[in-house]
C-alpha cells in the first residue's frame, strides 16, 4: 500500500512538472540572463566604485576586515544583503509561485507580474528575523551541495581550496567539518519550507521559519519517505541515461579521425550539444525540486490540523505572449536555426583547431606558502628547498616584520599554530623569534626555524620565483618600501 502511494505521488509530481516544464523553463532563462547580464555586473561597478572612494584600487587579504567596518564596507554589506534578498525572491520566490500555479492547474502570468508579487514581499523582510534567514541563506543554503550550486545568485559562494586543504589534512578540523555540515543538514531541513510561508502565505521570515520547523515535524516521516524514495529514484534514472549517453558517445567517437578537420568539427559539435542538453538539465533541476517542495507544502498544509491550508497566489494572467513565448512557439525554427548556430560554431573551430585551442600554453606551478603545508613546515627554507628539487615554478611566502624592522616569513597572526607561540611577531625580536621551533608538529623536521626575507632571497635568487604576500598589521606602506629595495640590492648584487 504504502509503495503505491509512492508511486502515485512521485508519478503525480512528474507528470505536474512536465505540464509547467515551458513555464520553468522561460522563467530560468529570463532570470539568470537579468541576473548574469545586468545585477551582477552592476554589483561588481558599485563595490568597485566603494573601493575607489576609499582610496584603494583593490582589497588584500590584509585589508578585507578594515574596509567591511568602514563606512564604505557597511553601504557594500547592506547593498549587498538587499541584492541577496531580492535575487532569492525573484529566482526562488518566482519559481514557488508557478509550482502554486501549476498545482492548482491555474493560467499562466507574465515575468513581468510575478516579478512584481515577489519584490512585494520587501516591506515584511523589514525585521530582525531577516537576518536570520539571510544567515540560512549563506551559511547553510550555500554550502550544501545541489541548491546553493544552481541558484545563480549564490552559485559563486565556495569555501576557498586553501581553507578545504587545511581542514583534510587535519583530523580535528575534518571531525568539526563534518560536525558542522550534520548540523547545517539538521536545520536546512528544519528550515525547508520557509520560502513557502513567505511567498504562499505572507509570513514574515521569522514566522516562516517557525511555522516551517513545526510543518517538517508533524510530517517527518511521509517527508522523508518521500524524499529518500524520490531522490534514490533520480539517482538511478540519471545514472542510466549517464551511462547510456556515454557509451553512445564514445561509440560515435570511435568513428571520428581527429587528425582531419571534418573529425575535428563532428567532435565538437558533439561537445558543444552534449553542454547544451547539460545546462538545460541543470537549469531545470532546482525548478524540479522547489516544485516538489510546494507540492508537499500544500498538501501536509491541507492534511495537518495545525496549519490554514495556502492557496494559489494571487497573480495576475497574461494578457499577451511575450517574445520568449513567439520564439518557443516555433519549435521546429527554433531547433533548427539553432542547429545551424552549432555548425557556424563548430566548423570555424574544427578547420582552425590549433589556432583557437593552443595546446602548448605552459603551465606554472607555484608553492603555496613555499610549498609546504602537509608533510613539510609551510613558509619554511625546508619547504622552499623541496619546491626547487621537485622544479616549481615560484613560491608563493608570507612576510612579518619584527618588532627589531627585521621580516620574516609566516603566515597566521600569531605563531601558535606552527610553533606553539601565542606572540605576533611585531611583539617579538628577531632574537626570540629564531628560537621558535616551526617543525616540532612534522616528523623529520624538529628544530626548523623561522626564516627570514633575506635567507629567502639569497635561496631564490636564480633558482626560482617569488611571489611575496605582506600580512597582518605591519603590512603598510614602509614595508612595501623595504621589501622592494631588498630585492632590487639582492638583483642588482649579482
Amino acid at each position: 500500500m504504502k509503495t503505491e502511494w509512492i508511486k502515485e505521488e512521485y508519478k503525480s509530481i512528474i507528470l505536474g512538472f512536465i505540464e509547467g516544464l515551458p513555464r520553468f523553463l522561460k522563467y530560468q532563462l529570463i532570470t539568470k540572463f537579468l541576473i548574469s547580464a545586468i545585477i551582477f555586473p552592476g554589483f561588481g561597478f558599485i563595490v568597485q566604485a566603494l573601493i575607489n572612494m576609499r582610496g584603494l584600487k583593490a582589497v588584500s587579504n590584509n585589508e578585507i576586515f578594515k574596509f567591511i567596518l568602514s563606512p564604505h564596507g557597511l553601504i557594500f554589506l547592506a547593498i549587498g544583503i538587499i541584492i541577496l534578498i531580492c535575487g532569492i525572491l525573484v529566482e526562488v520566490g518566482g519559481l514557488i509561485t508557478i509550482s502554486a500555479q501549476v498545482f492548482f492547474k491555474k493560467a499562466e502570468s507574465s515575468y513581468k507580474e510575478l516579478l512584481k508579487i515577489n519584490l512585494k514581499k520587501i516591506p515584511k523582510m523589514l525585521e530582525l528575523g531577516t537576518l536570520l534567514l539571510v544567515l540560512y541563506i549563506i551559511i547553510i543554503i550555500v554550502p550544501l551541495s545541489g541548491f546553493g550550486n544552481n541558484v545563480s545568485i549564490i552559485a559563486d559562494f565556495r569555501i576557498p581550496n586553501f581553507i578545504k586543504s587545511v581542514i583534510e589534512t587535519n583530523p580535528l578540523y575534518t571531525s568539526l567539518y563534518f560536525l558542522l555540515i550534520a548540523v547545517l543538514i539538521f536545520f536546512s531541513l528544519r528550515w525547508i519550507f520557509c520560502f513557502h510561508f513567505l511567498i504562499i502565505a505572507g509570513d514574515k521570515p521569522s514566522r516562516a521559519l517557525k511555522k516551517s520547523a513545526k510543518l517538517l515535524k508533524d510530517n517527518k516521516k511521509n517527508f522523508f519517505i518521500i524524499f529518500i524514495c524520490f531522490s534514490l529514484v533520480n539517482a538511478l534514472i540519471f545514472s542510466i541515461l549517464n551511462a547510456v549517453w556515454m557509451r553512445a558517445f564514445l561509440y560515435l567517437t570511435g568513428f571520428l579521425d581527429l587528425s582531419l578537420s571534418i573529425g575535428r568539427i563532428l567532435m565538437i559539435l558533439l561537445i558543444i550539444t552534449q553542454n547544451l542538453i547539460l545546462s538545460l538539465i541543470t537549469l531545470l533541476v532546482i525548478p524540479f525540486e522547489i516544485y516538489m517542495l510546494t507540492v508537499l507544502f500544500y498538501k501536509f498544509t491541507i492534511q495537518d490540523k495545525n496549519f490554514t491550508p495556502s492557496s494559489c497566489p494571487m497573480v495576475p494572467e497574461k494578457i499577451k505572449p511575450s517574445l520568449i513565448d513567439r520564439i518557443l512557439k516555433h519549435k521546429k525554427a527554433t531547433f533548427t536555426l539553432l542547429f545551424i548556430l552549432i555548425i557556424i560554431i563548430s566548423v570555424p573551430l574544427g578547420l582552425f583547431f590549433d589556432d583557437f585551442f593552443n595546446t602548448k600554453n605552459e603551465i606554472v606551478i607555484v608553492g603555496h606558502r613555499g610549498g609546504g603545508g602537509f608533510d613539510i613546515p609551510e613558509n619554511s627554507i625546508s619547504s622552499i628547498k623541496e619546491s626547487i628539487k621537485h622544479g616549481v615554478h615560484f613560491v608563493e611566502i608570507d612576510i612579518q616584520r619584527t618588532k627589531d624592522n627585521f621580516y620574516i616569513l609566516n603566515h597566521d597572526k600569531t605563531f601558535a599554530r606552527m610553533a606553539g607561540e601565542n606572540r605576533t611577531a611585531q611583539d617579538m625580536t628577531l632574537g626570540e623569534i629564531k628560537n621558535l621551533d616551526i617543525g616540532q608538529n612534522y616528523p623529520g623536521y624538529a628544530g626548523e626555524k623561522v626564516c627570514t626575507l633575506d635567507e629567502v632571497l639569497d635561496l631564490c635568487k636564480n633558482r626560482i620565483g617569488i611571489f611575496i604576500e605582506l600580512k597582518c598589521s605591519s603590512a603598510d606602506k614602509k614595508m612595501v618600501d623595504d621589501v622592494f629595495r631588498m630585492v632590487r640590492i639582492k638583483k642588482n648584487a649579482g
